[in-house]
């Protein structure tokens, strides 16, 4: 056979080979020295071959060096026309890999996409990550293990040893086993001392705590905190919220998300269009160790909170207070401070994004401040109560109940005949509530929010008239008998 039939050959053997059932998987080209290229033919003509091997190298070999070539499988049709004019495109080609993600009869495919990727582009980070590939110390590795394994000779070449998972300083050892406290990860796999590595970042030091460079307004509050009350302050805060406590930094920066988690359920409920959680209204919540506190914080720190005389006297009788809109002082020997804190916030959310010409039914703020507290605190205080009326005492030896057992009590009663239709409930002042009441507006508040969630927006914030039973037809578009029947088929579904 001489040379200038050779491109005749390697087609009619392409064609046999793609015409068999026994098809291989991979393409193999045979070389006249004896040697076999294995992988992915992705190109040929009169001079070269281009085969991309397992190992996603780029093999070039000259036509005069060829014997044979036997073409395996081909590449799925899908995936063959998503790249179809882009086959040398590493970008389109991680396109396609991205687009078959969920495919798994495709898998094979991909890799071998990857791995072409990769071959054209030594640079291609997709895909590396896609072939399993690691990046440690500036250097790609096959796998983790390899690169644990070669980063390990690295650092112990650098006079480093690897303790709990992290490389340290062999300086260090010592130190580290005797006070491992002193030590804190630093996001590369290392060990370093914390005032250290601290420092590096410009942190701020406040109280054995550690405070982020922006951080540096707070850490000034707490400081004048301290100066109007005594006792050691520590903060957290994330906008809007900010919150301050006679305690750890650990337990601000706990409550802190729970205020987070709670504003965010309200402010997609209840928030007016255009508004967003981040420019939303700003919040304070000063958490003092006992009543002292709270005492010293109303008549010494004025310049703090900025409540008037009259209301500072008439707080100094109350556990906690509120001092504008979304903020509250509240002292820890309140066994329910955290469910107050919760609960109020709920409330004051929907009172906030509702129009001031009308005020929502205390059925439903009862139900927001208690939804608030099963999100954040995965529990519902019926609270306050004994077993038909409230009880205004702060100390209350009631167990917390679960929406399970809320959903109980309502599921008792209204076998017995003893449910409160919703005109009633709507319009029963906070003082009339009793623990029924308080069951179902719970579940009617989760209902409206899931199932009239524009009806409820509408009801709440929308201008109109301030009597009840118009505005809710108004809202929700039927009266409150072709709700109820609604309700309750919803309710026997949950």
């Amino acid at each position: 056979m001489t040379r200038d039939l050779m491109p005749v050959y390697l087609l009619a053997v392409v064609v046999a080979f793609l015409a068999s059932p026994l098809t291989q998987a991979q393409d193999v080209v045979a070389l006249v020295s004896g040697k076999k290229v294995r992988g992915e033919v992705i190109h040929q003509d009169e001079k070269v071959i281009e085969i991309v091997t397992r190992k996603a190298e780029l093999v070039v070999v000259n036509q005069s060096e060829v014997d044979v070539v036997k073409i395996g499988r081909a590449l799925n049709r899908k995936l063959a026309a998503h790249i179809l004019g882009h086959e040398k495109s590493p970008d389109k080609l991680m396109a396609a890999v991205a687009w078959a993600e969920d495919q798994k009869s495709l898998k094979k495919d991909r890799l071998r996409l990857a791995r072409r990727a990769l071959a054209l582009d030594n640079n291609c980070e997709k895909a590396r990550l896609f072939l399993g590939q690691v990046k440690m110390g500036g250097i790609w590795y096959k796998n983790q293990k390899s690169a644990d394994r070669e980063f390990g000779k690295i650092k112990r070449q650098q006079g480093f040893v690897y303790l709990k998972g992290a490389w340290l300083k062999s300086t260090e050892k010592r130190n580290f086993l005797k006070n491992p406290g002193a030590f804190m990860l630093d996001g590369k796999r290392h060990w370093r001392l914390t005032d250290e590595l601290m420092k590096e970042r410009h942190m701020i030091m406040w109280k054995d705590a550690w405070y982020k460079p922006s951080e540096k307004a707070l850490v000034e509050d707490l400081r004048k905190f301290e100066e109007a009350v005594g006792g050691d302050f520590q903060g957290a805060e994330k906008s809007p919220t900010r919150v301050v406590i006679q305690g750890r930094r650990g337990e601000a920066q706990k409550l802190l998300k729970d205020i987070q988690k709670t504003r965010r359920w309200f402010d997609d409920l209840f928030l007016p269009q255009g508004q967003s959680f981040a420019s939303g209204p700003s919040s304070l919540y000063v958490i003092l160790s006992q009543r002292s506190a709270y005492e010293r914080f109303l008549t010494r720190g004025s310049t703090l909170h900025g409540a008037d005389s009259a209301k500072v006297k008439s707080c100094l009788t109350r556990d906690s207070m509120s001092f504008s809109p979304l903020s509250r002082v509240s002292h820890q020997e309140e066994p329910l401070w955290k469910n107050t804190i919760i609960a109020g916030l709920g409330a004051a959310m929907m009172r906030y994004w509702g129009h001031e010409d009308f005020m929502a039914p205390p059925c439903l703020y009862v139900a927001s401040g208690q939804i608030a507290e099963f999100l954040a605190l995965k529990e519902i205080r019926i609270h306050f109560v004994s077993t038909n009326r409230y009880d205004k005492r702060s100390v209350t030896q009631r167990k917390y109940r679960s929406l399970g057992e809320a959903k109980k009590m309502l599921v008792a009663a209204r076998s017995k005949g003893e449910t409160i239709d919703l005109g009633r409930l709507f319009k029963t002042t906070s003082g009339g509530m009793t623990p029924l009441h308080e069951a179902q507006s719970i579940f009617l508040l989760d209902y409206l929010s899931k199932e009239h969630k524009a009806g409820l927006r509408s009801f709440v914030q929308d201008k109109g008239s301030a009597d009840v039973v118009v505005r809710f037809s108004s809202s929700f578009g039927m009266n409150f008998q072709e709700l109820e029947k609604k309700f309750w088929t919803w309710f026997d579904g949950q």
